[in-house]
């Protein structure tokens, strides 16, 4: 503070340190989430010298390179992480349940699963036992926004690669 003619006057420090860190914070955790993303789905390509299998050019054409299915009952939810995974060049299939997920056709790319916690019927722990149980061996990532230690232990312990809490923000925006 500093006093003027008998009276004090109060000086705010300017916001621009302020905004500057938060800024730097933001970058630095959008970069953390994009390099976890670059992992998990760089495990799922096949190395540079490896041989690939041959597959016909239609199915080249049609199929993208690698895949991540979202399994979430809230649409909002589904389209924001599209978004975010598009955002980063993945491309994304929704389904708003796991019967939806099990109908489906799923090409045979490398893929993963971003699979809601609770969902009507089927929690996303038990639809996890049966995937394992089924034989179907995909990388899964759970979300939730009623998470807990025991939860997230349970999950990592069937196999999950990643337990996330909801709500989550794409935190590069304001560069």
């Amino acid at each position: 503070m500093k006093a003027e003619a008998g009276t004090q006057r109060l000086t705010l420090p300017s916001r621009k340190p302020i905004d500057r860190r938060c800024r730097k914070v933001a970058r630095a955790r959008k970069s953390r989430f994009d390099s976890q993303v670059r992992r998990h789905s760089s495990s799922l390509r096949t190395s540079p010298g490896a041989p690939q299998p041959s597959r016909p050019d239609s199915i080249l054409k049609d199929e993208p390179a690698e895949l991540v299915f979202v399994v979430d009952d809230d649409a909002v939810v589904r389209r924001a992480i599209k978004q975010l995974l598009e955002s980063v060049n993945l491309q994304a299939e929704l389904f708003g349940s796991t019967q939806e997920f099990l109908e489906a056709e799923r090409p045979s790319v490398p893929s993963c699963l971003v699979l809601d916690v609770r969902l009507p019927g089927k929690s996303g722990l038990d639809f996890q036992g049966d995937l394992v149980k089924a034989n179907i061996l995909i990388p899964v990532v759970f979300i939730t926004g009623y998470g807990d230690i025991e939860m997230s232990v349970q999950a990592m312990k069937a196999g999950a690669v990643e337990f996330l809490a909801k709500p989550f923000r794409n935190q590069g925006g304001g560069r």
